[in-house]
């Protein structure tokens, strides 16, 4: 966990024998006391912190070595078998189909998951959610206007612009028209208080939002201070408040690296939380009424986003063990980028609305996110600055796992069926900025800012040896307290990561697979017609023959089919996406937009694009671009973060977006 070497630094310093906290058998609530002492499992996840830093985890390397020694075993034994076709047996085709098959479930659970969250969207997309909180009869419900949203925007050097846009999105929530004629009468008036008739002129930003840009000491405090003064004066008056916090070199004490923290977005993330929690404090404001929701500086939040997240907060009993997690969508610059990562933005985004719908899948938050103050406080031990570790690269998937074993696995992502939208990496610079790039940036810079992006997620492996090593150190059950249904949600938030971090292989098994049986089907036919009697070629065996034939190659062929009927469900889901979020996307983070209060329209305009172009055009793509972009963004990228999390563990450098262009 975190600067503090891992859970063995933790397990040496704990009793020998440890006793199950007691946490209620039922529900998925659990009282959060933040004040009193610090629960065994609260200390299992919160070790001290130790300096200087070991730059990986005792359990990471021996994790790393099993996960990539199986994974090559399986690769040579796919490739030592088509080096031999003559002793190819169909059990062995038959494994093949068994592995094709498991990617075959998975995207067909993408291409029919996916479909599912459009329709999820088209429910929640336009709901007043305020007017739903008035009318429901939930017992135990929260005041709406108690609510307190604190966004922490993370940067390091990015344009203003970027920031600004952030701040359109966030003062644009609420103002989704649900309703024409309440519109019509709003615009006649002049009144777009929010929610409608409310007892003053706030909107909802002014009444519930606090705006934090989380700075890095690093990009330069004077110019980071004047870029938020220049903010501030733009937009300042359209939210509760507005906060600038700049996290401290953690190079600048330790130059070798080997302090508490690293530079990147979990470091400053932890500190901005700090200073939220230590703002809260300050000002009295209930920790019991606070959500925390972290962003990217390019993150741009649907507008009804925050009304959806304050009527589930409100209305929920077990808000204090949910994360929101919208679901995001890099579409901003999608026709921008080239066909190949085009094709792997599909893949992906179509996996997390497969993720969001799904309800056989664990979800798992992932780049912007919300948690309740609360919950953060008693993840920390009694203060929010403590729950996320600062030397971590994957800070989204390590926070979860560390508040999954603090909350004694009742914490879960609740998700929001409403977009983020953001911008993808464009990749393969040096295509377009010729070979002077390529010289240059093979020295002092990553040719491929998309492929170094897919680095820094792949690595997020190194969180699955964090996940096993709590599991293998704390003996579950008898330390950390899961019982019953939380130990089932333990198992299968390890086979979610199993998942997540396995796929890609899977992908280069089957297309070894592919690969493999077309020569297997060329060399028959070829021994068909020269060597009939397989009597001059020792490949040439009648066995060959019999092994084509077999119903083991009909079932690697089905599962063949059922992927790419998958990958088509997937590309039909994101046309049909592209569709329904047009007019989002369209008018997003613009001042002059139809979520701007005084631009909004008094009747529709109709909108529309060549959507059945648009889904041949990726389906093209998706033959010729699709398993290749998969493989170098998926495969390739998972050889590499595992080569640098073996040399440098998990404390690896951190390579923002800014950096990457």
């Amino acid at each position: 966990p975190g600067a503090a070497g891992g859970s063995d630094a933790l397990c040496a310093m704990a009793p020998a024998v440890f006793e199950v906290d007691g946490p209620p058998q039922g529900g998925m609530s659990l009282p959060l006391d933040c004040d009193s002492a610090m629960s065994v499992a609260q200390q299992l996840v919160n070790p001290e912190i130790v300096t200087p830093a070991p730059t990986r985890w005792p359990f990471e390397r021996p994790f790393l070595a099993l996960h990539s020694g199986g994974t090559t075993l399986i690769t040579a034994w796919i490739i030592w078998n088509f080096a031999n076709l003559h002793k190819i047996t169909p059990s062995f085709l038959l494994a093949l189909a068994g592995i094709t098959g498991l990617l075959a479930m998975y995207s067909m659970q993408i291409g029919i998951g996916s479909l599912r969250w459009c329709k999820k969207f088209d429910e929640c997309k336009d709901v007043n959610y305020y007017q739903k909180w008035v009318h429901s009869r939930a017992p135990g419900k929260r005041s709406w206007h108690d609510v307190r949203h604190f966004v922490i925007v993370t940067c390091y050097k990015e344009h203003e612009r970027y920031l600004k846009s952030v701040a359109y999105t966030l003062m644009a929530q609420g103002m989704v028209p649900n309703d024409s004629e309440e519109m019509v009468q709003a615009a006649s008036t002049g009144d777009f208080r929010y929610p409608p008739g409310g007892d003053d002129d706030k909107s909802f930003s002014q009444k519930h939002i606090y705006l934090v840009f989380a700075m890095e000491e690093s990009a330069g405090r004077q110019q980071c201070e004047a870029k938020f003064e220049r903010i501030k004066r733009s937009v300042g008056s359209h939210f509760a408040g507005m906060l600038l916090t700049i996290h401290p070199d953690p190079l600048k004490d330790y130059p070798d690296g080997d302090g508490p923290e690293i530079r990147g977005k979990a470091s400053n993330y932890r500190w901005a939380v700090k200073e939220v929690d230590d703002y809260t404090r300050a000002h009295n404001i209930p920790a019991e009424h606070c959500i925390v929701t972290v962003a990217d500086f390019d993150s741009l939040f649907d507008p009804n986003h925050f009304p959806y997240m304050t009527y589930e907060f409100c209305v929920r009993d077990d808000v204090d063990m949910c994360v929101w997690q919208p679901c995001m969508m890099p579409t901003c610059n999608f026709w921008m980028i080239y066909p190949g990562i085009r094709q792997f933005t599909v893949t992906v985004t179509a996996q997390e609305m497969m993720s969001a719908c799904d309800g056989f899948e664990f979800k798992t938050p992932f780049s912007s996110y919300g948690y309740p103050l609360r919950l953060l406080r008693y993840i920390g031990g009694g203060h929010a600055g403590n729950a996320q570790d600062g030397d971590v690269i994957t800070e989204d998937f390590h926070l979860f796992i560390k508040g999954f074993f603090a909350t004694q696995g009742r914490l879960h992502c609740q998700p929001i069926f409403l977009p983020c939208f953001n911008y993808t990496e464009q990749g393969l610079e040096c295509l377009s900025e010729g070979c002077d790039c390529l010289c240059r940036r093979c020295f002092s810079g990553p040719w491929d800012s998309r492929f170094t992006q897919a680095i820094r997620h792949t690595s997020g492996v190194s969180e699955f040896a964090y996940f096993c090593s709590l599991v293998f150190r704390s003996r579950p059950g008898r330390r950390y307290g899961f019982k019953g249904y939380q130990r089932l949600r333990l198992l299968a938030f390890f086979c979610k990561l199993l998942k997540l971090h396995t796929v890609s292989y899977i992908g280069f098994w089957t297309v070894l697979a592919g690969i493999g049986t077309f020569l297997l089907r060329e060399c028959v036919k070829w021994c068909r017609v020269h060597d009939p009697e397989g009597e001059r070629y020792w490949i040439c065996n009648s066995a060959l023959d019999e092994v084509i034939d077999t119903t083991s190659m009909l079932y690697y062929w089905a599962a063949v089919g059922f992927v790419l009927l998958g990958t088509v469900l997937a590309s039909f889901a994101f046309t049909k996406l592209l569709r329904i979020t047009q007019h989002r996307i369209e008018h997003i983070a613009n001042p002059s937009g139809a979520f701007t209060p005084a631009r909004q329209r008094l009747v529709e305009i109709g909108e529309g694009g060549p959507w059945f172009g648009i889904m041949l055009q990726l389906s093209i793509e998706q033959v010729l671009f699709g398993f290749s972009a998969s493989l170098l963004y998926g495969w390739v990228a998972s050889l590499f973060a595992m080569k640098d999390l073996w040399l440098r563990g998990h404390r690896m450098k951190y390579v923002s977006n800014s950096q990457n262009a």
